[in-house]
């Protein structure tokens, strides 16, 4: 960028320029909602139109073609999706940042992580995901950990930020986790924290119960291998899991049989043999195929009270569609069949394999 001023050096500057302060606002196009595309250039804080103006504006070291190598259309969800959340960036960028750290920070600050998807660029948006679109239990998958993370007692966030309040001079935030405040927090139990791109002091605070809210929640990490089948999710997505590490789901298996009653399934046979006890409840979670993907279902089952065996009946008879043989399913008590999980990272491998790692999923978090 330039920069010009006309000032009278002998009157106004003695001479020398020490030190020029200012505001300075990006133009780039902006998002249309109406028009569903990325109009005339503007003023403009949204994380969404940033990153695409750092990738395919006169700046960037190989611009990339908005039609064939930038994703428009996510981008577009995301600059809605900014502006209804209030996320900004305001980045202040130093010397030596290269173009992907840059894109980093500046998706961070609307809760993104830039990804390529068909040799374009897209985003990952970490955000309330409707449903599970995949089960993952010992029958597709393998080397399953899970680990308790019993993090030091933390009683408050020092946030450092840039105040647009103050003339964006650095300031700092208390926010506190819960049941501390002022008074009784302890000095040496405050961690330091600063927030790059941020300068609205509410949306700091927001970010800081959203950091609080996630070191609460989110205690355990998993991990797990599997094959293709992990082409079925992505970075964020929203997965159910069952696996005896985490006394979740009691047995994995795949429907062999469907037991018809005038149309409607009464009862499956498993490849699996699953124990039922007197007095209990329990349900079955069966993953089935669709037009759009794969669901998750969770269905109540009679208990049977027969001990062990492959044939589970269900409370109340299914729709013909509702379950086919080679279903995958999780046998469990009733209501943890499986647990919600948040893919936070997938790292491929050869013949289409990989590790996925995850955290609890809470939509109380977004």
């Amino acid at each position: 960028g330039e920069l010009e001023g006309r000032e009278d050096p002998a009157t106004q500057l003695e001479g020398v320029i020490d030190l020029i302060n200012g505001e300075i606002y990006r133009l780039a196009p902006r998002w249309d909602a109406a028009e569903e595309e990325f109009g005339a250039a503007g003023e403009t804080s949204n994380p969404a139109d940033l990153l695409r103006w750092i990738v395919s504006g006169p700046g960037a070291p190989d611009p990339r073609d908005p039609e064939t190598e930038i994703d428009d259309a996510a981008l577009g969800r995301w600059a809605e999706l900014c502006h209804e959340r209030g996320w900004r960036c305001d980045l202040e960028l130093r010397a030596g940042a290269g173009q992907d750290e840059i894109m980093r920070q500046v998706a961070q600050c609307g809760g993104t992580v830039p990804i390529e998807v068909d040799g374009r660029l897209s985003v990952a948006i970490d955000d309330v995901q409707p449903a599970a679109v995949q089960l993952f239990t010992p029958k597709n998958s393998w080397g399953f950990r899970g680990q308790r993370r019993y993090a030091a007692a933390t009683h408050a966030l020092r946030l450092q930020f840039n105040n647009a309040e103050k003339d964006f001079v650095r300031d700092e935030m208390l926010v506190f986790y819960p049941g501390f405040n002022e008074g009784n927090a302890d000095g040496g139990k405050i961690v330091t924290r600063p927030l790059l791109g941020k300068t609205d002091p509410l949306e700091v605070r927001e970010s800081g119960l959203r950091i609080i809210a996630e070191d609460i929640i989110r205690v355990e990490d998993y991990s797990w291998r599997c094959d293709w089948e992990n082409l079925a999710c992505g970075l964020f997505s929203r997965v159910a899991v069952a696996h005896f590490v985490i006394a979740v789901g009691r047995r994995a298996a795949r429907v062999t049989a469907r037991d018809n009653d005038g149309g409607a399934i009464v009862g499956v046979t498993l490849d699996e043999t699953v124990t039922q006890t007197a007095g209990d409840t329990y349900g079955l979670a069966v993953r089935r195929l669709t037009d759009e993907g794969f669901v998750i279902d969770t269905h109540a089952l009679a208990n049977l009270e027969n001990g062990k065996g492959r044939v589970v009946e269900f409370v109340e008879p299914l729709a013909e569609d509702a379950i086919q043989v080679g279903d995958l399913v999780s046998f469990g008590d009733l209501g943890i069949e499986t647990l919600d999980a948040s893919v936070r990272g997938i790292t491929r491998a050869s013949a289409l394999e990989a590790e996925i790692s995850a955290a609890p999923y809470d939509p109380g978090l977004y």
